[in-house]
């Protein structure tokens, strides 16, 4: 039997988020103020996938974890770039 392809969406924290756990996965995030582009553009580009909204503990987690991490991320970036301005003058 063929496994359906999903992707799940949440509500977190001013965020919509998109979890997808089929083969190689992927977790995505925009701002709750853009959900209908933000649905538009997963529909675009997994036109296979069936779309869910749901109420998971554990997928919310997992978009706030992804979240957190690219704060990070970016932080570190700015704080890099930052630095070569000051070296270049």
């Amino acid at each position: 039997m063929k496994k359906e392809k999903q992707i799940f969406l949440v509500h977190v924290d001013h965020k919509i988020g998109a979890v997808c756990e089929n083969g190689n996965g992927f977790i995505s995030y925009a701002s709750s103020r853009k959900f209908i582009d933000f649905v538009k553009g997963l529909k675009e580009d997994y036109p296979d996938f069936m779309l869910h909204c749901v109420n998971d503990e554990r997928l919310k987690e997992k978009v706030r974890q992804r979240v957190k991490q690219d704060l990070k991320i970016n932080k570190i970036y700015m704080k890099e770039k930052l630095a070569r301005r000051k070296q270049n003058g």
